[in-house]
């Protein structure tokens, strides 16, 4: 049975309910997922955020008013409510964004609802003017809950977890102990950095990794792509340069709210570097990074998700044919993946130069491959939903990595990864993540598409 959510006002010592209210549920939800309040806050009158299922209240003229994702999936949507001061009379209920809660709640001295939390870009209540960089978002609703006074995304841990309210501005935590700060004024901003093949936001760089910083007005529109000349890509695209101590960053990418730059080999052994990003409308000072030996990331598929949670690497089968669902790997076989941030080669080349195989070396930290069965499959209500638990009963195991080194023909910072999948899973093809170790950093948890046992 689905449990409800409800707020309650007791007096200042806590000895007297003044009153109470429960989040009002229209109609049952076809599984069973339970209303949680994540947040509240009191001006003149109340307002409450968290998570529901299908089946919420909402008003009309609501900013989103029909349960936004799969319904079927029992996961909630987020949800922002407004009660009078007495909580006697609901002012306005509406839904936002999916597959998550609203964890934070502030108005600030114009009446404007500030939320934060987290959701597919694609479910929050956007125009097509919005710039959507990430499911990290901090917005700001109107008074009456009918409309965005604005909106703010970035990638996962940049935001999320809270709201505090200052004169500079509105400013979310992240997860990753990461600040994002809404203020006004022009000019570019940064909102974040992350390994290019990642999709969370990092406080380290290594040498040559390749890594996207996302923000607002950082580089020219239409975008424009790497120039390579003698087979060096050069650092600077349409005015913009992105500089390391001073050492300017080979650029494979520059647009208006994206740039993908390779961090410089230069920073070897520093502890700590400093970004700055120059463009034609400002300079951005900061910010400061730690240096790590390693920062891995896998290369995505660009293809739909094979599972809820862990999303498919762009890899080959032992053939050379591309690892889809329509074109699985067989179980012991080798399968390639694509890695950034593996850190320093055995065969050192200047920043931005697109390897040979006579330039190709190995990395020189270890790596590692590992397999896990990481869905449970349990029944609500006669659907099937995935839960992550890593390592059922046989723990995660370690698979024998047979290439590791520099990828030929793709700029220096790119690495291919060869190795062998386990011969048997545990919990049906389904239910199999994968991650790279190398050095003491992971990569994040991928999927590769595998062939059922014959």
């Amino acid at each position: 049975m689905a449990e409800a959510g409800f707020f309650a006002k007791f007096s200042s010592d806590g000895s007297t309910l003044l009153w109470a209210a429960y989040v009002p549920v229209v109609a049952a939800p076809p599984y069973f997922v339970d209303v949680l309040i994540a947040a509240i806050t009191f001006d003149a009158s109340g307002n409450a955020a968290g998570t529901s299922p299908n089946g919420l209240n909402v008003t009309a003229g609501a900013l989103q008013t029909s349960f936004p994702g799969a319904a079927v999936v029992p996961v909630g949507a987020g949800f922002v409510m407004k009660f009078n001061s007495g909580a006697q009379e609901l002012l306005f209920s509406t839904y936002f964004g999916a597959e998550g809660e609203v964890d934070g709640v502030a108005v600030d001295s114009q009446g404007v609802i500030w939320v934060t939390g987290a959701s597919p870009p694609g479910e929050l209540p956007v125009t097509n003017v919005e710039t959507l960089l990430g499911e990290d978002y901090l917005a700001g609703i109107s008074p009456d809950g009918s409309s965005l006074s604005a909106l703010f995304t970035a990638p996962s841990g940049m935001a999320g977890l809270g709201i505090i309210l200052s004169p500079s501005g509105v400013t979310s935590l992240g997860g990753t102990g990461a600040l994002l700060t809404a203020s006004a004024g022009a000019g570019p901003s940064l909102v974040g950095i992350a390994n290019s093949a990642g999709s969370t936001v990092s406080n380290a760089v290594a040498p040559y990794e390749l890594i996207s910083l996302y923000g607002l007005g950082l580089g020219p529109q239409p975008p424009m792509s790497a120039q390579v000349v003698n087979g060096v890509t050069g650092n600077s695209l349409g005015g913009v340069q992105v500089l390391f101590d001073q050492t300017p960053a080979p650029l494979l990418y520059v647009g208006p709210d994206q740039i993908n730059a390779i961090v410089p080999s230069e920073i070897y052994g520093q502890d700590t570097t400093t970004i700055q990003v120059v463009t034609p409308a400002g300079a951005l000072s900061g910010p400061t990074m730690n240096v790590s030996p390693s920062q891995p990331g896998v290369l995505l598929s660009s293809a739909p998700n094979s599972t809820l949670l862990a999303p498919p690497a762009a890899a080959l089968n032992q053939d050379g044919s591309v690892n889809s669902a329509a074109n699985p790997a067989a179980l012991g076989s080798i399968v390639s993946v694509w890695v950034s941030g593996a850190g320093i080669s055995t065969v050192p080349v200047p920043d931005g130069t697109i390897r040979s195989s006579a330039e190709a070396g190995v990395p020189t930290l270890p790596v590692v491959a590992f397999s896990s069965p990481v869905l449970v499959l349990e029944n609500y209500g006669g659907f099937s939903y995935a839960g992550l638990y890593a390592g059922l009963s046989q723990g995660p195991l370690s698979l024998e990595v047979v290439y590791a080194g520099d990828a030929v023909g793709m700029v220096a910072g790119a690495s291919q990864i060869n190795f062998l999948l386990p011969t048997e899973v545990e919990s049906g093809v389904d239910n199999v993540g994968f991650w790279l170790q190398i050095g003491e950093a992971s990569t994040e948890l991928f999927t590769l598409y595998l062939e059922a046992p014959q």
